[in-house]
């Protein structure tokens, strides 16, 4: 892909249910939005059980390379859920996903990011075209994640805020 663009690493591999903020840098786990948020996402995870998603196939977009998500649970509505409740806490709210008419459609697994441009891109083209149709796995996430990200110009490092098990019922 050449330097200057990122691929996630086994570590880094994750589906986005919501984005809750716009970038700040260091952020502490003792900061006041964190302990909302978790609050919040307890909150729902309360009422749902894990979700299910299968993954298949490769796509790209002008940001990188994805895997494609079938959701087999009804990632809407608990994304509406989720917005209502951190609506709820009063918190300023800002970044792409701020509004509810802008809460993600799309259930995907970014497996790298381009900022630079691409070294290769016939490369990157061809393979992601031989793995349009690829299974990959059916996953069931019993987990929500609070985390953010720290992009350098050589990685992007998980932050790790709080996990929180999903336990209840609603699929």
């Amino acid at each position: 892909m050449g330097e200057g663009n990122f691929l996630y690493g086994m570590n880094n591999f994750h589906l986005t249910l919501k984005s809750i903020e716009g970038y700040r840098n260091q952020v502490l786990q003792e900061d006041e939005y964190v302990q909302a948020y978790v609050e919040a996402i307890s909150g729902v995870a309360k009422q749902w059980a894990p979700v299910k998603v299968g993954l298949c196939g490769l796509t790209a977009s002008a940001g990188g390379v994805l895997v494609q998500g079938w959701p087999r649970s009804d990632l809407q509505a608990l994304r509406a859920s989720l917005h209502e409740r951190l609506a709820a806490t009063g918190l300023p709210s800002w970044g792409p996903e701020a509004k509810g008419s802008n809460i993600r459609k799309t259930a995907h697994a970014a497996i790298s990011i381009f900022k630079d441009s691409i070294e290769n891109p016939g490369e990157v083209i061809s393979y992601v075209e031989n793995n349009r149709t690829t299974q990959f796995s059916e996953e069931s996430f019993g987990e929500l994640w609070l985390v953010g990200y720290r992009r350098t110009r050589t990685s992007v490092d998980l932050i790790e805020y709080e996990c929180i098990e999903f336990s209840g019922f609603n699929c």
